[in-house]
């Protein structure tokens, strides 16, 4: 058992070989391809940054249900019973828009500003 564990060891201290001959001739190619997916990938990093932002948003969303219930019964004699209807409608519809903003996360890494 202790050869088995030192053999593991070994394998996972002693670094893999790598070709410095490839990695020098795959150096231009490489760096061209991420010049060219530059644009891309920062498109897919603003639309997935803003599909996040969107589930924060339906995430604080949720909590206008119990609001809108204080809202709707002790601001009633204060004329808050509208706000609170509001809002109780707001936070129920909360959780179905955050199911699909979570669906379209993925398509918005895309890049896709049509979502």
């Amino acid at each position: 058992m202790k050869k088995f564990l030192l053999i593991l060891t070994l394998c996972a201290v002693i670094p893999v070989r790598s070709e410095p001959v490839t990695m020098v001739l795959l150096a231009p190619v490489a760096l061209k391809v991420a010049k060219d997916a530059s644009p891309h990938v920062i498109s897919g990093m603003r639309g997935a940054g803003d599909q996040m932002l969107a589930v924060a948003q339906d995430l604080g969303n949720i909590l206008l249900l119990p609001w809108g219930v204080v809202q709707a019964t002790a601001g009633l004699p204060f004329g808050y019973m509208d706000d609170g209807f509001g809002n109780i409608f707001a936070g129920v519809c909360a959780p179905f828009q955050l199911v699909m903003d979570v669906l379209m996360l993925p398509v918005a890494f895309t890049g896709n500003s049509n979502l």
